[in-house]
Parts: structure tokens; C-alpha cells; sequence
């Protein structure tokens, strides 16, 4: 009992406010985007969802321990926290009956990851407690504008490719959500190998997060534009869709228009055929191109810190 008495409650009850209060204003932010909301209790179950899959991430990432801290946080922790998340979110609403619009698919995403990174935010701050309250403040802000945020971007890629494989067909819709997840597992690992470009971290952030909020801003406004409830269709938007399914079918069977092809040959075979596949791609839009650009220098930078 004196154990229990000598804890600081205050101080427990203020570390869990600034931990939660970063993904209740992002979690009302991307909510207030939808045209016909979610029932709440989807939310919430999400937002819980989110925050048990960080107790399997935990676990599965301990065994990657021993490759070093550059491999567990580039390599690993992607991978295995969007794949948590993705399946959090796949269990909890996908199949639901409340899932009937393709913007469902980005603010379930949402919801989960941001349950994720509220539970994941407590960890973060307590060490910065323990280390001194001096430490605190900075901490609690770059996650609050960072990390917490992150986590929701990193997830509309694939939120948004669910959203769009409920309502097309089962060869399409998965690879839809297989390139998603890709998309997904690959911008969280540009930001998290940023984090070890110091004293370069902050421009790289000033790179590389506008063009993930492009991105993600895109994917919501097309999956606002498909949704039923829209009475303001974007014209512009369908514009762009209809040029771009022109220049399709106009390159239709060529090589660079293989996606798979064009990530192969950037990373794994031949990269200046793949930048000039990249180039001329059609499938990809200007935010994805500079994003597997940034991630490209990000993996040569990985390859040289791993020969010295």
C-alpha cells in the first residue's frame, strides 16, 4: 500500500492527458472529413483495436533486437506495425455493415493507428519523465506534431486502398490493398530513417512530411469524390481521372506501366532503367514518385551504414 501511495497520481493523470490529447484532436481532424461519419462505437472499437495490436508489435519486435537499432526501426517496426494495424482494421470494421463508402476505409485506418500511436505516445513520455521534466515538453510537441500524426498518414495509403477494395472487384481490390500496405510500410520507414539523419533530421522532415500530407489529402479527396453521400462532385478531380485513364490506355502494355517492374529494377536490379521506369510511369502519382525517390537515397543510406 505505501508502494501505491508514494505514486505521483497527478503526474500519472497528466502523462496519459498529453499522450491521448494529440490523437483525440488528430482523430476529430480527420473525422470532421467525412461526409456521412462513422457511428461512433466503430470509432472507439477501432481506436481500442489499434491500441492492442501495439502489445503483438512489441513482442514480435524484440526478436529483431539483435540486428541494431537502424534495421529494427527502418526494416522491422514498418512492417510490423502497419501489418498490425492493417489487420486491426480489417477485423474490427472492414466486414461491418457500417463500412459502405470508400472514405470509411481512410477514417477506420485513421482511428486504429491513432489508437496505436496514443498508447504507444505514454511510453515515449514516461522515459522523458524519468528523464527529467526539463525533456518533457520537447518531447510531448515534436510527438504531437510528428510521430502521432505519422502514424494516421501512414495508414490512409492503405486505409484508402480498403476503402477502395470493398467496392471493386477481388483481383483488383487486392492489388489495390497489397500496393496500400507497400505504400503504407514504406513511408513509415522514410520517417523513421530520418530520425537517424542528424543533424539533417529536421530538413528531411521539412521534405518529407508535405509530401505525405499531399499525399494523404489526395487519397481524401478521391475517396470523398467516390463517395455516395457527395453532392458537390470534384470536377477537376474527375478531369484529372479522365486525362489520366487516357495516357493509360494509351501506354497500355508498356513496361514502365508495370508498378512491380518499376520498384524492382529502382531497389533490387537496376536503378537507373528503374528512375527512367519511374519517370515515365503513368500509375504513379508526382507524391508517390518522390516518395520512392526519398526512400531510394534513404535505402542506399541504410546499405552504407551497414559496410562501415
Amino acid at each position: 500500500m505505501s508502494e501505491l501511495a508514494s505514486i505521483d497520481w497527478r503526474g500519472v493523470l497528466v502523462l496519459i492527458g498529453l499522450a491521448y490529447a494529440p490523437g483525440a484532436f488528430w482523430l476529430w481532424y480527420f473525422y470532421s472529413k467525412d461526409l456521412e461519419p462513422e457511428p461512433l462505437h466503430v470509432i472507439r472499437n477501432c481506436f481500442l483495436a489499434g491500441m492492442a495490436a501495439i502489445i503483438p508489435a512489441i513482442i514480435v519486435e524484440q526478436f529483431f533486437k539483435s540486428g541494431g537499432t537502424v534495421f529494427t526501426s527502418v526494416i522491422v517496426a514498418p512492417v510490423v506495425e502497419e501489418s498490425l494495424k492493417f489487420g486491426a482494421c480489417f477485423w474490427v470494421a472492414y466486414r461491418g455493415k457500417d463500412f459502405d463508402e470508400p472514405m470509411d476505409g481512410i477514417i477506420c485506418a485513421v482511428a486504429v493507428a491513432l489508437g496505436f500511436a496514443s498508447l504507444e505516445n505514454i511510453f515515449y513520455l514516461y522515459e522523458a519523465y524519468q528523464k527529467g521534466l526539463a525533456t518533457l515538453p520537447t518531447v510531448t510537441i515534436l510527438r504531437a506534431f510528428f510521430s502521432v500524426p505519422g502514424h494516421a498518414l501512414f495508414s490512409i495509403m492503405w486505409g484508402y486502398a480498403l476503402g477502395r477494395a470493398k467496392f471493386t472487384d477481388h483481383h483488383t481490390g487486392n492489388r489495390l490493398i497489397v500496393e496500400g500496405l507497400g505504400l503504407g510500410i514504406a513511408t513509415h520507414a522514410v520517417f523513421n530513417m530520418i530520425a537517424f539523419l542528424a543533424p539533417f533530421w529536421g530538413l528531411g522532415m521539412l521534405i518529407f512530411i508535405p509530401v505525405v500530407w499531399g499525399l494523404a489529402h489526395r487519397k481524401i479527396a478521391e475517396a470523398v469524390e467516390l463517395s455516395p453521400h457527395s453532392v458537390k462532385p470534384n470536377f477537376r478531380a474527375r478531369l484529372r481521372t479522365l486525362e489520366k485513364n487516357v495516357i493509360r490506355d494509351a501506354n497500355a502494355g508498356r513496361w514502365y506501366e508495370n508498378r512491380f517492374i518499376v520498384v524492382l529494377l529502382l531497389f533490387f536490379l537496376f536503378f537507373p532503367v528503374g528512375f527512367y521506369a519511374l519517370y515515365r510511369n503513368t500509375t504513379f502519382s508526382r507524391p508517390e514518385k518522390a516518395a520512392y525517390i526519398v526512400l531510394w537515397f534513404l535505402w542506399i543510406g541504410i546499405g552504407l551504414i551497414g559496410m562501415k
